[in-house]
C-alpha cells in the first residue's frame, strides 16, 4: 500500500470515527467527492508545468 492510500485510510478513519455528528456538510463523503473532483479539474489543466491527463496522485476513491 503505497502513502497516498494510506493517507486515505487514516483520514477515512478519522472522518468516521472522530468528526462530530454537527458537521452534517463538511463529512467524509463531502470531502471525497470535493477531492476527486478537483482531480478531475487537474486531470484538464496543465498545473506547473504538468500534462492534460496526468495526475500526480490519482483517483483516492474507486
Amino acid at each position: 500500500m503505497n502513502i497516498l492510500h494510506k493517507a486515505k485510510d487514516y483520514v477515512e478513519t478519522l472522518f468516521k470515527n472522530r468528526l462530530s455528528s454537527i458537521y452534517f456538510y463538511h463529512n467524509f463523503v463531502h470531502t471525497t467527492y470535493t477531492v476527486n473532483k478537483a482531480e478531475e479539474i487537474m486531470k484538464h489543466t496543465p498545473v506547473s508545468g504538468g500534462r492534460p491527463g496526468k495526475s500526480i496522485a490519482g483517483p483516492l476513491v474507486s
